[in-house]
Parts: structure tokens; sequence; C-alpha cells
């Protein structure tokens, strides 16, 4: 009696993974690679807008203060990093839309975010978890992107 057998090996080999955000470092030094990497390539449609890269700027900001909070709160944790991210994931799939009714749909989802990472940003400074110094630049920052987003809206 013959007995056939057959083996099959998998090695999965897997590199490790390189996190772009570093709670430690300014965020220049952050940024500074991404815009390095984003010039070495070809550029997307939404790559070009500097809404997107000032909501990329925000995101950091915004995972550098979800960070920074209490292991209590993650629920404030949660709700700022999915609205941060967000914007500049609705940006980019806005403008890859070919009708402006469905862009302008997208940035203003975008804006709604924005708005909301607005607001967080206050709970986050009521509650001790931001200065005030910080928060005014946050605010300023999320102003200068919801007010884009109001132009493009209008498209």
């Amino acid at each position: 009696m013959r007995v056939r057998v057959r083996v099959r090996v998998r090695v999965r080999v897997r590199a490790p993974v390189r996190s772009p955000f570093n709670p430690e470092s300014s965020l220049s030094s952050q940024l500074s690679p991404l815009c390095d990497d984003l010039k070495s390539m070809a550029l997307l449609d939404h790559e070009n807008l500097d809404v997107y890269h000032c909501s990329i700027e925000f995101l950091t900001l915004a995972l550098r203060l979800v960070a920074d909070l209490p292991r209590g709160e993650r629920e404030l944790r949660d709700q700022l990093k999915r609205a941060a991210m967000s914007v500049p994931l609705n940006i980019a799939e806005g403008s890859g839309k070919p009708a402006t009714a469905n862009r302008a749909r997208f940035y203003a989802i975008a804006r709604g975010s924005a708005m909301e990472c607005g607001a967080l940003v206050d709970v986050c400074r009521v509650a001790g978890f931001l200065t005030s110094a910080d928060a005014e630049d946050a605010k300023l920052l999320l102003g200068r992107i919801v007010a884009m987003l109001t132009r493009m809206c209008r498209g």
C-alpha cells in the first residue's frame, strides 16, 4: 500500500511597520518626510490641494493630543481620531468625483467633521487636557480648513 502525503509550507515575512507618527517630535519634523515622499511620487488630485495638507497637519496634531489623553477618556479619544481622519479622507474622496455636486457633498462632509473637531478641541481644553495656547493653534488651523472647504462647497 502506497500513501501519498503532500505538505505545503507557507512562510510569511513581514516587514516592520514604520509609523509616521511620533508624539515626541515636532510637527514640522513629522511633516517634512511626508512632503518629501509626496514630491518624489506622482501626485493624486487631492495632494495638490492646500486644504488637504492642512487637514493632514491637523490630523498629526490630533493624534499627538489623543496620545496624551488619560486612559479613561476612550470615547473622547475615539471621537477625535475619527473626526480628524474624516476630514482628509472626505477631501480625497471628493476630489476624485467627476461631478461638481458630488465633490461639493464630500467637501461639505469634510467641513462638518472639521467643525466637530473644533468642538472636540474645546471639550479637551475645558476638561484640562489641552492648554489654551495649543487649543488656539488647533482652532486657527481648523478655521483655515473650514474657510477653504466652505469655498469649495460652493464650487
